[in-house]
């Protein structure tokens, strides 16, 4: 921004920072360098829970707005990089790329010159991405879903499940009930995000109570 700022006045630069940990807009909204108590680190090169004095005052001092981004859309762009251009980019590699989907009608018209950076992307961590991804996408989703107890009634759900093309990636019975109900943990699946909106519509009609934790940012630690 230093750079830009003394040889392209006109040039406008923007940050972008994971939604989930964006220490650095909290504190230009203080005014301040501000530490933040809980983040989430899996943009891990991007993942700050206070911004160093020096980087706060360039960018405060040279007017650089910060965008966010959601964490799990940043894994859809992940993977159209991936698919699409065969590009295999790290998390924070790819904030830029991702936040023009939130400036479509400011940028429109206008050059603009987005930073790719890093390919430090481990392999490993590509099934993590694949599911956020999905799960954004709501080609994936994850319910707490409380069932009548009695004879049958889990079997009926999962009937239901069924007739709507969906497949189960994940379950846990709880067989502690809560009062008249048990409590069963479920991971759906398919290609047609209708399908499963369908399966929830039915599931209000019939009164049983759910939950969509698919957004919790806990998720992983609720199905361990």
């Amino acid at each position: 921004s230093i750079y830009v700022k003394e040889k392209s006045p006109h040039t406008q630069v923007i940050g972008v920072e994971p939604a989930e940990a964006a220490a650095m807009k909290a504190s230009l909204k203080h005014g301040a360098p501000v530490t933040l108590e809980n983040i989430s680190t899996f943009v891990d090169g991007a993942a700050v829970k206070r911004p160093g004095d020096l980087t706060f005052s360039i960018v405060q001092n040279n007017d650089v707005p910060i965008q966010t981004v959601p964490e799990n859309r940043l894994c859809s762009t992940l993977m159209d990089l991936h698919s699409l251009d065969g590009i295999v980019c790290e998390p924070a590699g790819a904030l830029s790329i991702d936040a023009l989907k939130d400036m479509r009608e400011g940028i429109r018209g206008k050059t603009v010159v987005c930073i790719l950076s890093g390919s430090n992307f481990d392999l490993s961590r590509y099934a993590d991405v694949t599911e956020r991804s999905r799960i954004f996408e709501q080609k994936k989703r994850y319910l707490t879903i409380h069932v009548p107890s009695r004879p049958g009634a889990f079997m009926e759900f999962l009937q239901s499940v069924s007739s709507h093309g969906i497949n189960v990636t994940y379950l846990h019975y709880n067989q502690i009930t809560n009062g008249d109900t048990q409590t069963v943990a479920i991971g759906l699946e398919s290609e047609s995000p209708e399908s499963i909106n369908q399966l929830l519509t039915v599931l209000r009609t019939g009164h049983i109570r759910f939950e969509d934790i698919s957004g919790d940012p806990h998720l992983r630690e609720i199905l361990k």
